[in-house]
């Protein structure tokens, strides 16, 4: 329900792939493996409340949850799993603004979770 999650999240995945150098980004004719992600959940949650007003947050936890697939071009099953990735954030402003400003970075751990349980399995 949330929009750009997954675009966010796939961008942050590609950027990760590169940035780590173990793996390349190829099509899925000549690939070795292919990764199938879906994402499962997103999360807002507080963390810290204002002291003379505690039913107002001030600071969020932003969980994005996701199950990864790892399959051979011959469409074996090597690995799934369930990843995670979060960002927690100071509320400056409007939430909506907040969580969107927040989003990338959720996603961007992720990335890095997913490329890391990849490169652990491989």
């Amino acid at each position: 329900g949330e929009p750009l999650v997954e675009t966010e999240v796939t961008q942050a995945l590609i950027r990760e792939i590169q940035r780590d150098g173990n793996l390349r980004i190829t099509s899925a004719d000549s690939a070795d493996i292919v990764v199938y992600g879906n994402i499962t959940g997103f999360v807002l949650e507080p963390v810290q409340y204002e002291r003379d007003s505690p039913k107002r947050a001030r600071e969020y936890r932003l969980t994005i949850s996701a199950d990864i697939t790892v399959r051979t071009k011959s469409d074996q099953l090597l690995m799934k799993r369930s990843v995670k990735g979060e960002n927690t954030f100071l509320l400056v402003g409007d939430l909506v603004s907040a969580k969107r400003s927040a989003l990338p970075k959720a996603a961007s751990n992720l990335a890095h979770n997913i490329v890391e349980r990849i490169i652990e399995y491989w």
